[in-house]
């Protein structure tokens, strides 16, 4: 149970930095990018940070449902639920932006993929607020 919750806050800790540094830094750069130059970028963007947050992802909900398995009580159900809500989320507003960004620039789409990832920014960052709770009661 321990090292179940240990795992879960070590890959949403990452997870959070993560999304931090996207949503701060790198998706409204994006808008600095040059016209000629942002189909190159943006497939350059999606394949690289798809090797730092794919593999990431899959354990935070492979942590999580074994979590809520192991013990299965309201708080690890929460946390299950919001890891689903960000694959729901990426799957449903971030998915579709960068799908059609990959086609041209528009800084209409930068700025709705900015507003889109808020939710996915604020369900990382609740699943960090409940995991320290719980494990801070664990080990304390």
């Amino acid at each position: 149970m321990k090292m179940l919750l240990i795992l879960n806050l070590a890959v949403t800790c990452y997870l959070l930095g993560l999304i931090l540094t996207v949503q701060v830094v790198h998706y409204p750069g994006f808008i600095y990018v040059d016209k000629k130059m942002f189909n190159r970028f943006h497939l350059f963007h999606m394949r690289r940070i798809s090797l730092i947050v794919m593999l990431p992802m899959a354990l935070e909900l492979i942590f999580a449902a074994a979590l809520s398995y192991a013990q299965p009580d309201l708080l690890h159900f929460i946390l299950l639920g919001l890891v689903v809500l960000i694959w729901i989320s990426t799957a449903l507003l971030s998915v579709p932006r960068h799908n059609k960004l990959s086609e041209f620039k528009n800084n209409r789409l930068i700025s709705e993929l900015v507003l889109t990832n808020w939710p996915r920014t604020t369900f990382w960052t609740l699943r960090m607020v409940v995991l320290l709770y719980l494990t801070q009661k664990v080990i304390l």
